[in-house]
């Protein structure tokens, strides 16, 4: 998960609301909670990445939970393009 942060800090259009201490890293995509449902449905849905969601302070964020230690920067890299994908083909 603190790999995911690092990687998570480069992205313009992805925030984390706090620094991970566990296996678990939450984050939003830029836009409103219905788009951050929308995307974790779309994504599970068309069985390309398999993410849940959670409410923290009002809001909805998307949630990581990294179990496996082989998780590397290209596989996350290529969860966060996907998602970046799905939303930019939800917003039209």
């Amino acid at each position: 998960a603190a790999l995911a942060y690092r990687v998570i800090s480069y992205r313009a259009r992805v925030e984390c609301p706090y620094k991970p201490e566990s296996i678990i890293l939450c984050f939003r995509f830029d836009g409103s909670d219905e788009l951050q449902k929308r995307i974790r449905d779309a994504l599970v849905k068309e069985r390309l990445a398999h993410l849940t969601t959670t409410e923290l302070n009002g809001r909805v964020y998307l949630r990581f939970t990294i179990m496996n230690p082989a998780t590397d920067e290209a596989a996350i890299h290529s969860v966060l393009d996907l998602i970046e994908k799905m939303a930019a083909k939800l917003l039209v």
